[in-house]
């Protein structure tokens, strides 16, 4: 069973942290504390809401100048206009892969989401141009996406290079099949976390993981596609794994059901804190777990003891043993639809290599889906414990190392 834990958010297309003397980016602060603002030059002006949409203005930069671009649609076909401070404009059609069609938006009032720009607010130190990302859909349910920046003062095309899995290659790509992209660095950014659960029970997260990224070079307009190596040695993306695995586990505690056998298949008990004085249990039907003690035993292999009972005592989806057989509620939790993908900002490592914590900060949007800038995520932390096993072939005990999630936040609650 697969999951990818990179979830659209409200304004991605209306369907879906570092160490004290080695800290990520290059620097050792970058906490996000409270509500932060987006960059104050990311939009100038909207088409009037009241009609169709035609054109959509922002300023744009290569990282150290700022240019007015404009966006319009005609006729189905969109083309960008980028004029500099000195009044000189250069323009580009935006050509739809063979297929596709160009995501317009249908009014003025979501006029911003004819593009998405993508800024490097991760560290301004470091010098990346914006990259502009258009989406185009084949009429169904697919969404792609094609990449534009700026260089030399001119607007252009942004080469995709992508892989098929970690051991290939990357080969030339006519448009990039994923939507999200989110910064992880500078000239970084994660289109994917994808969790493999295999049994449920956590062991080798290099297996249980895989992190797509792609890499830019401004100079040669590329976007290069990879997967991460998931080890202590890689501490970013050593997190993101784990918070990915989080993610994952507590969303069954929060959002996902597990699989019901049948929907005609359930227990009717009466409790008084039901809202009708009758709770509804489903016999589930899910390889992993069999029982509480099943679900307890994989929290547990994951997050500290105290992380593992809360999630499980306070989940709105109650979980019991009936009849010896695992059922559940098929119930689930609101969820903060104002809030959007929850990214590392800073990370530390301490305790002799032992401890990992990420500072984080999550994108707030409006009830128009408009993005307003950040709040303040909290803190995400693993750490290193021993712990024993024991090998059946030789009837003995040996000391084990492993990583367990000690500090976390569901992060859309």
């Amino acid at each position: 069973m697969k999951r990818n834990m990179i979830f659209c958010t409200a304004a991605a297309l209306s369907a879906a942290a570092f160490m004290l003397s080695s800290c990520a980016f290059g620097h050792s602060g970058g906490e996000e504390t409270g509500e932060t603002a987006p960059p104050a030059e990311t939009e100038v002006t909207l088409s009037n809401a009241e009609t169709p949409f035609s054109s959509y203005m922002t300023q744009v930069t290569d990282g150290t100048d700022n240019y007015l671009m404009t966006v319009k649609a005609e006729n189905g076909l969109l083309s960008v206009s980028l004029e500099d401070k000195e009044y000189r404009a250069s323009t580009l059609d935006i050509v739809p892969p063979e297929g596709f069609s160009a995501v317009i938006p249908a009014s003025g009032t979501s006029a911003h989401d004819v593009c998405k720009i993508v800024t490097n607010d991760v560290d301004k130190r470091i010098v990346v141009p914006d990259i502009i990302q258009f989406f185009f859909t084949d009429g169904n349910d697919r969404t792609v996406s094609r990449f534009y920046s700026i260089k030399d003062g001119r607007f252009g095309a942004v080469e995709i290079y992508d892989t098929a899995d970690s051991g290939s290659e990357p080969v030339k790509a006519e448009y990039l099949d994923r939507s999200a992209i989110y910064h992880s660095e500078p000239d970084k950014f994660i289109t994917s976390i994808v969790v493999d659960e295999g049994v449920g029970i956590v062991s080798d997260i290099s297996g249980m993981v895989k992190i797509h990224t792609m890499k830019f070079d401004p100079e040669k307009m590329q976007l290069t596609g990879g997967y991460e190596n998931i080890s202590e040695n890689n501490p970013l993306y050593f997190g993101y794994a784990y918070w990915g695995l989080a993610n994952n586990a507590a969303s069954y505690f929060t959002e996902t059901l597990l699989n019901i056998e049948s929907k005609d298949k359930y227990v009717r008990m009466k409790s008084e804190s039901a809202p009708d004085g009758i709770y509804y249990y489903f016999y589930t039907d899910d390889a992993r777990f069999g029982s509480c003690e099943d679900m307890r035993e994989y929290l547990r292999s994951l997050f500290t003891d105290d992380i593992a009972n809360r999630l499980f005592t306070n989940a709105p989806q109650r979980y019991r043993d009936i009849k010896d057989r695992l059922c559940t509620l098929a119930q689930v939790s609101d969820r903060d639809r104002s809030l959007g993908m929850l990214t590392f900002s800073s990370y530390e490592v301490s305790g002799n290599g032992s401890i990992m914590t990420f500072s984080t900060r999550q994108e707030k949007y409006d009830e128009d889906g408009v993005f307003k800038g950040y709040t303040d995520g909290g803190k995400f932390q693993i750490i290193k414990i021993a712990d024993w096993a024991y090998d059946v072939n030789d009837n003995t005990y040996y000391d084990e190392e492993r990583w367990i999630v000690s500090s976390y936040r569901y992060p859309y609650s």
